[in-house]
């Protein structure tokens, strides 16, 4: 990998992948264990995500455009739709979308084109026209929610945050295209519920609480959005999934889980096509750029330790003749990221669960356990911090493909990003069908990753 230091490519999907394709034996039953050759049929194929930047729902640089669906919405490409149904008026009017004044793609792509294949492709996976107006419908209530601003009162009043004036149309309109009301959603967005005992109380938080609160739910709506649409494109291309081993490699692929797999009958193959970013260094690195980097740091040591190390050990094993093979051994900077007692990590995870945990605190705690600017001179360290860095309240990593220096500001905010129960309940109320399927999946990630530490 080389490291990359530009703006973001146009390819705004900005998610990894893992694509199996699946191959059914044709020749022999799941218990046999025949020397003959296998032939084999392709039976289908199947979709699994991870990583996907939905900081950019809310937040893109200069030079940037966010996802390219909410572009796509006001392009000529929506023939035959009335976009009154969407409820949009100017491109420009969106905050989520008139951060960096740019517009148009830099690879020569238009949205009209573009929009008129992903309906064709909707199609071709056989999404109903129900479920095409909803996925627009809730990519434009994204939109809408980001322009719901928020003002304190003031002094002397009631404390606590209320929707700005000039926001109420915004408010409304996000409302209707989520099927909620429109009240209950200004409640949700300004209050916090505590619930003591059999008690449940609502407390008024700050403008900028309530801001959080906001792009939380976008990012969190747009992701079961995501989420359910890829579902629906799996169940058309697995359709030839046996139902027996769809189960099994739904759960993953680990000895463990091929050994249970195989008792249930599972004789199907796949190649697998993993489709991730680069390694990423900008001219400032945030959260984003850390996680994307951490995950090629262990795919790196995934290949070190299994194409080389392994296979080398094998070739000892069987007396081949070789010239060995020396690489770089990058296990001390996973340590540094992932360990429990005082890694990137786990020193991030405990500014998120401390009362008042601060971006400032998590960098000072790593300064603490791994050194300050000597670190920078010490060619063996991974972590580095020069006194301009500490000023700057960035810290760096030494990667395998280079150093990169990472500002904290935001990384507790993003890694606990995490939405409110009464606002997810809130959705969850919808009269919209299709907004309580994306609730329900933007859930289910949210679990998860709260259980990996936030929005990992």
């Amino acid at each position: 990998h080389r490291a990359r230091v530009a703006e973001r490519l146009d390819n705004s999907s900005r998610f990894g992948k893992f694509i199996e394709i699946i191959f059914r034996d044709n020749d022999r039953p799941a218990a046999s264990h025949s020397s003959i050759p296998a032939s084999f049929t392709l039976s289908g194929a199947r979709i699994r995500t991870f990583l996907l930047e939905r900081v950019r729902v809310a937040k893109h640089d200069d030079g940037e455009r966010s996802f390219h669906i909410f572009y796509m919405l006001f392009s000529d490409g929506l023939q035959g739709y009335d976009k009154g149904a969407f409820l949009l008026d100017d491109m420009e009017d969106f905050s989520y979308l008139n951060q960096s004044d740019t517009w148009d793609r830099r690879d020569g792509l238009l949205d009209v084109d573009l929009m008129e294949e992903l309906l064709t492709a909707l199609r071709d996976m056989d999404f109903s026209q129900e479920e095409i107006d909803g996925i627009f419908r809730a990519a434009a209530a994204v939109l809408w929610l980001g322009n719901v601003e928020f003002e304190d009162r003031a002094a002397g009043t009631a404390d606590g945050a209320f929707v700005a004036p000039q926001a109420a149309d915004a408010l409304a309109n996000a409302a209707e295209l989520l099927g909620v009301d429109a009240e209950a959603l200004t409640t949700a967005l300004c209050f916090r519920q505590t619930v003591v005992g059999a008690e449940t109380y609502q407390n008024q938080i700050d403008a900028n609480t309530a801001t959080h609160s906001r792009d939380a739910l976008a990012k969190f709506f747009y992701q079961g959005i995501f989420e359910h649409t890829v579902r629906r494109v799996n169940s058309v291309i697995g359709a030839g999934v046996a139902p027996s081993s769809a189960a099994a490699a739904e759960a993953g692929t680990t000895p463990a889980l091929r050994r249970q797999a195989s008792k249930i009958g599972y004789t199907e193959s796949f190649i697998g096509l993993l489709d991730i970013f680069g390694f990423e260094t900008f001219h400032v690195n945030g959260f984003e750029q850390f996680l994307i980097n951490y995950a090629n740091e262990s795919l790196q040591h995934f290949f070190n330790k299994y194409v080389f190390e392994t296979e080398q050990q094998e070739y000892e094993k069987e007396n081949i003749s070789w010239t060995y093979i020396k690489f770089a051994d990058n296990k001390a900077t996973l340590d540094l990221i992932e360990s429990r007692a005082g890694g990137v990590l786990g020193l991030l995870d405990e500014q998120c669960l401390a009362p008042g945990g601060t971006d400032l605190r998590f960098l000072e705690g790593l300064i603490r356990k791994h050194g300050g600017a000597a670190s920078a001179q010490d060619p063996e360290a991974r972590f580095f911090v020069t006194n301009a860095m500490r000023a700057a309240q960035s810290f760096g990593v030494v990667h395998y493909a280079g150093r990169v220096a990472y500002d904290v500001e935001e990384f507790v905010e993003k890694n606990r990003d995490t939405l409110r129960a009464e606002v997810q309940a809130l959705l969850g109320g919808s009269k919209d069908e299709l907004v309580r399927a994306y609730n329900n999946l933007g859930g289910q990630r949210e679990q998860a990753s709260a259980g990996a530490g936030g929005s990992r």
